[in-house]
Order: structure tokens, then C-alpha cells, then sequence
């Protein structure tokens, strides 16, 4: 019974770190078009934001 407690939690961890990553590259992006928005002038970082959710 443990073992589908320890399995949830492993796959609980892996999305939380998946996202975790996901979140920090729109972060990044979002913060390169503030500093240069002429950068990726088709691309928003809010649009970013948006498409992982």
C-alpha cells in the first residue's frame, strides 16, 4: 500500500520539477524582452506566460 504513495509522490515531484523548469525559461525569456524588446518582437513574454498554462 506504501508503494503507490511512494510512486504518486515520485510522480508529484517529477511534474513539480518539470514545471519548476518550465516557469524558470518564461521567467528568463520575460525578463530578456523587458531588457530588449526589440529582441523577439513576435513573440511576447507574456504570450510565453500563457502558452504553459
Amino acid at each position: 500500500d506504501i508503494h503507490k504513495y511512494e510512486n504518486f509522490l515520485a510522480v508529484l515531484q517529477q511534474a513539480c520539477s518539470q514545471a519548476n523548469r518550465q516557469l524558470s525559461k518564461a521567467s528568463k525569456r520575460l525578463l530578456e524582452d523587458v531588457k530588449n524588446p526589440e529582441l523577439r518582437k513576435g513573440q511576447s513574454g507574456v504570450w510565453m506566460i500563457a502558452s504553459l498554462m
